[in-house]
């Protein structure tokens, strides 16, 4: 299944200088990430109702950016943010399908 399909690109400036994070960390910024043999992956999540959709997804990639990966052997990724819905309910039944 395409997940790219839920999601939408970061909407941060790409860091100018590589860091450890981004480095080993791939992003959505412009191309959807491999994430089938990641470790983990980041989801951005909001509530529905938020007038700056994100805003605290974003925060934490900005903190997650100054940090490095404990081990060079994880792989993570970054889908991006889960695109919003009509409704809280609808919202997580995407989150549902999409942590599956």
């Amino acid at each position: 299944m395409d997940l790219s399909v839920f999601f939408e690109a970061i909407e941060l400036d790409q860091p100018s200088n590589l860091s450890t994070w981004h480095a080993k960390v791939p992003a959505y910024f412009e191309q959807f990430p491999q994430w089938q043999m990641a470790d983990f992956v980041l989801i951005g999540l909001t509530f529905l109702e938020e007038k700056e959709p994100f805003q605290a997804a974003n925060a934490i990639r900005k903190q997650l950016q100054l940090l490095s990966l404990p081990s060079a052997n994880i792989k993570a990724v970054d889908l991006g943010n889960l695109k919003k819905t009509a409704s809280e309910e609808s919202y997580q039944d995407v989150i549902s399908f999409v942590l599956k």
